[in-house]
């Protein structure tokens, strides 16, 4: 029983009742294992997959950045270029009035003029058409109560 606590030749301190060695060889060692997932995290879209940010992991800033970049582009492949380029950089994206020539704004009021006299004709054709079926419903028999 000399040797007991000197468990040299059983594998070197990975007996029994030494658990402070962080070993994970005998019985009762701890050892210092840390299980890693293997899944990759995905979201809804297939094509956005891996760019997914998680507050609590190491480098969550270059996370979040390359996210942010992986996101615009698809964005902007898919709607239009103004909305990428507010996403990536943050401001909106203000449409500038568009500037007519001088000959369509000449011809605007002639225009206007032409599309009232449409809607005037459609009103009064509307008009007669319902006051045709008010006097066709009233020239219907009344059924008996």
């Amino acid at each position: 029983m000399a040797g007991r606590n000197n468990n040299k030749g059983r594998g070197g301190g990975a007996g029994r009742g030494n658990n402070n060695n962080n070993s994970t060889a005998g019985r009762g060692g701890r050892g210092n294992y840390r299980f890693k997932s293997s899944s990759s995290k995905t979201g809804l879209n297939k094509e956005l997959e891996g760019n997914i940010f998680d507050l609590g992991e190491r480098s969550s800033a270059d996370l979040m950045r390359t996210t942010q970049i992986k996101i615009a582009q698809y964005v902007g492949a898919h709607y239009s270029g103004d909305i990428m380029a507010e996403l990536q950089t943050k401001t909106e994206f203000v449409v500038p009035p568009p500037e007519f020539p001088a000959t369509a704004k000449a011809r605007q009021p002639v225009y206007e003029t032409m599309i009232r006299a449409q809607q005037a004709n459609n009103l009064t054709k509307a008009e007669r058409r319902k006051a045709r079926i008010e006097t066709d419903i009233a020239a219907l028999p009344q059924p008996p109560d």
